[in-house]
């Protein structure tokens, strides 16, 4: 991260991302994260748009380059938006993909992380953002969401809400 990208952040700017949320015979494809954020967390596939790059091309970009997977049919389910006091600034867009047959993946170890099949069931039990349960919870239930999400200094989640679902008041 160069001079501008650290001032730009500290001024809370928000970074722009993609995710996706792959399923195959109940079990969902999660990338285990070897760098922040979210070091030694199970996090769906994506990551950041480049100038200039739509979300859906992004994704499908982001896919690719984790995965090797051609992703030709997805949809977007959610967006979470994330503000804090430090640089934990996101619009975050959340795409859903399934799979009838299994995909094919170049590798299970990558320079994000490494991949893995997780069941529904054992999302409770593995180390999570602590955001994404309500975006599986969401996706399962096939409930779309807006996430509005404000965090303290230490980034523990202070308020999060679907806007979809809540009148907002000023």
């Amino acid at each position: 991260m160069n001079f501008f990208e650290k001032k730009l952040l500290a001024s809370g700017f928000k970074h722009i991302s993609v995710n996706c949320v792959i399923e195959y015979n109940s079990k969902l494809l999660l990338i285990e994260r070897a760098n922040n954020p979210h070091r030694g967390k199970f996090c769906p596939i994506g990551g950041k748009l480049n100038a200039y790059e739509a979300p859906s091309e992004g994704l499908i970009r982001e896919v690719n380059e984790e995965t090797g997977i051609n992703l030709k049919s997805f949809k977007l389910f959610g967006i979470m938006v994330e503000s804090s006091p430090n640089e934990h600034n996101w619009v975050n867009f959340i795409y859903y993909s399934s799979f009838k047959s299994l995909p094919e993946l170049e590798t299970m170890n990558t320079i994000e992380g490494r991949l893995n099949w997780v069941s529904w069931y054992d999302l409770e039990n593995i180390p999570l953002p602590e955001t994404d349960i309500h975006i599986y919870r969401n996706i399962r239930r096939g409930q779309p969401f807006i996430f509005d999400v404000s965090f303290d200094a230490n980034n523990k989640i202070k308020k999060m809400g679907n806007v979809l679902m809540e009148q907002i008041e000023v």
